[in-house]
C-alpha cells in the first residue's frame, strides 16, 4: 500500500524527536533487512563501486598534527571516592533525566527508563549492578 509524504514526514519526526535515529533511517530507507557491508561488496546505486572504494571516496584528507590541541604533561588521577559516590539512586535518577539515542546497546533512553525504574525489585538489582560497574 503507498503512504502519503505527509504521514511518511510525521513518522520520521515522531521517531527522530523520541531519538530513535536508527529507527527513522531505516524507516525512511525501507530496507529492514539492513546489515553489515563486507568490505568488498559491490554497492550498485554508487556506479558499481565497493564499500571500500566508497569509504575511501567520503574520508576526509589527513591535517598536519597540531600541538595546542594535545594535553600536555602529567595526567591527573580522579580521587576514587568520585566513583563512591555512585549507587543505584543516582543511576535511576540519571536514566529518568536522559533523553536522545542509544549509545553502544542500542538501547535509547525510554528503554533504559523503563528498565531502571519500572520492574521494582528488577530494577532496583539493575540499578546497583551499573553501579557497580560504573565504581
Amino acid at each position: 500500500r503507498e503512504v502519503s509524504e505527509d504521514h511518511v514526514t510525521n513518522i520520521f519526526s515522531r521517531l527522530m524527536i523520541q531519538g530513535k535515529v536508527n529507527a527513522a533511517l531505516r524507516y525512511l530507507s525501507n530496507n529492514r533487512t539492513g546489515g553489515i557491508l563486507q568490505l568488498d561488496d559491490v554497492i550498485h546505486e554508487c556506479n558499481g563501486m565497493t564499500a571500500k572504494e566508497l569509504l575511501r571516496q567520503k574520508h576526509p584528507k589527513q591535517h598536519p598534527l597540531v600541538d595546542s590541541v594535545l594535553l600536555q604533561g602529567p595526567v591527573e588521577n580522579v580521587p576514587d571516592v568520585i566513583f563512591d559516590q555512585i549507587d543505584a539512586t543516582a543511576i535511576r535518577s540519571a536514566a529518568l533525566r536522559t533523553n536522545g539515542a542509544g549509545g553502544p546497546s542500542g538501547m535509547d533512553a525510554i528503554a533504559c527508563r523503563r528498565l531502571c525504574c519500572s520492574f521494582h525489585t528488577q530494577s532496583v538489582e539493575l540499578c546497583n549492578a551499573l553501579a557497580a560497574l560504573c565504581r
